[in-house]
């Protein structure tokens, strides 16, 4: 139930986001990055997935370390377990 909440949030505020970004209000970028921080935290394969983004494309990762910087600490700790260079080992045998 709580995983679907933050799916249902984090994919409402991610469109918020992309409507926002096109607007002259510089709100867009954080609103984005709250919104891939709920989906994170609602799916570990949403989060696997922006894994895999990020280390085969270095603009991606980059944008997302940008947006990590100027996004809330509570959206950064989502957003982290999703870097491919501090998460080497995340894999369980």
């Amino acid at each position: 139930m709580k995983k679907a909440l933050f799916l249902v949030v984090g994919a409402v505020v991610l469109i918020v986001g992309v409507i926002v970004l096109i607007l002259p209000i510089p709100f867009g970028l954080p609103i984005i990055a709250a919104g891939t921080g709920f989906l994170v935290m609602g799916s570990d394969t949403i989060a696997e997935w922006i894994k895999r983004r990020r280390k085969n494309n270095d603009v991606f990762d980059e944008k997302l370390r940008n947006l990590q910087q100027k996004a809330p600490e509570e959206v950064c700790e989502p957003l982290e377990k999703t870097n491919p260079k501090t998460n080497q080992n995340t894999s369980t045998a």
